[in-house]
């Protein structure tokens, strides 16, 4: 972290070190209209105009933590290409013309160089809690000037409601085999066991939006298909968090008891249980809180769930019925 951070100081010192080795040529040192930028947090733009053209775009960095937080996007080169720059950097890099983008969950921002004398600012909505504050470092061959931007936190969104269309082909079963061994050290045993007993259905959201999931607090709950009948989903009063990782909830029956033999000793039980598998594309729709302005995020429900009618219970390779 160190030699880091020297490598940077002594690149920042051989800009000054250059500027001052030109003391006999007249050179107009680089200034930036304004390098104090506040930005509404509902995303806004701004144009931030240089004195000479000249420069490049020498950094992008969290205002706190330089080393520490890095962005990292899409590069663009002048004529708008990326030539495979998709996951890039932004720390540190010494770019001409052209664009970054970066895209992250609850916050983004663009910063275009495609002009002359002027750079061109976007943040996307901060759906933070907090400012989200970067800093934009532009340098010519003699000076270094940082560009601080602060965007406040966006007005926020409430869950309006959520829609779901069943996806026929991705339906499909799969069977699971649990074993366990059983000692019964007295006589031939009758007696139930629980089918399902520790089972779950497990459900879990995506999309390909990288802000669908920061729109919303992590404990907003909203209504989910309990099963899917034919080519219809079925509903009742089944509620889950809209989150992006996966989920276990729980089943939409009772629990089956199932009566089983034990001979003396120890038995071998195996548990066969088929597995119910289905995606449905839904639109999630939120509004905002200040300006009452509608968005949607589409993406993709998954379910996984044990049939009730499809199971076998083996005590020793003989089928309990």
């Amino acid at each position: 972290m160190k030699n880091k951070r020297l490598a940077v100081y002594l690149e920042f010192l051989s800009l000054l070190t250059l500027c001052s080795c030109n003391n006999d040529v007249f050179v107009d040192k680089l200034k930036a209209s304004a390098t104090e930028i506040e930005m509404n947090g509902d995303g806004d733009s701004t144009t931030i105009h240089t004195n000479t053209s000249d420069w490049k775009i020498w950094s992008v960095e969290d205002t706190f933590n330089p080393e520490g937080n890095k962005f990292r996007g899409v590069a663009y080169d002048e004529d708008g290409d990326t030539k495979g720059n998709y996951n890039v950097e932004f720390y540190l890099i010494n770019k001409a013309k052209g664009k970054l983008v970066y895209t992250g969950q609850q916050n983004g921002f663009t910063v275009n160089h495609s002009k002359d004398n002027a750079i061109d600012i976007f943040v996307d909505e901060n759906l933070l809690d907090s400012a989200f504050k970067f800093s934009i470092w532009i340098c010519d061959a003699y000076n270094a000037v940082p560009i601080h931007i602060t965007q406040t936190a966006s007005s926020g969104y409430t869950f309006d409601h959520i829609t779901y269309q069943y996806l026929p082909d991705s339906y499909h079963k799969e069977w699971t085999s649990t074993s366990i061994t059983m000692n019964n050290e007295g006589d031939t045993l009758r007696t139930e066991m629980s089918v399902f007993s520790g089972k779950h259905r497990k459900i879990q959201f995506s999309s390909d939006n990288p802000k669908a999931f920061g729109y919303l607090s992590n404990l907003q709950q909203v209504e989910i298909p309990i099963q899917k009948k034919d080519s219809a989903l079925l509903f009742g009063n089944e509620k889950s968090t809209y989150l992006a990782k996966a989920q276990e909830d729980r089943l939409p029956f009772n629990d089956v008891k199932q009566a089983i033999v034990l001979p003396p000793g120890k038995s071998q039980l195996r548990i066969d249980i088929g597995y119910e598998y289905f995606d449905a594309a839904y639109t999630l729709y939120v509004h905002n809180k200040k300006t009452g302005l509608m968005k949607s995020v589409n993406g993709i429900f998954h379910s996984k769930t044990p049939s009730n009618t499809e199971y076998y219970i083996f005590v020793n390779d003989k089928w309990q019925r």
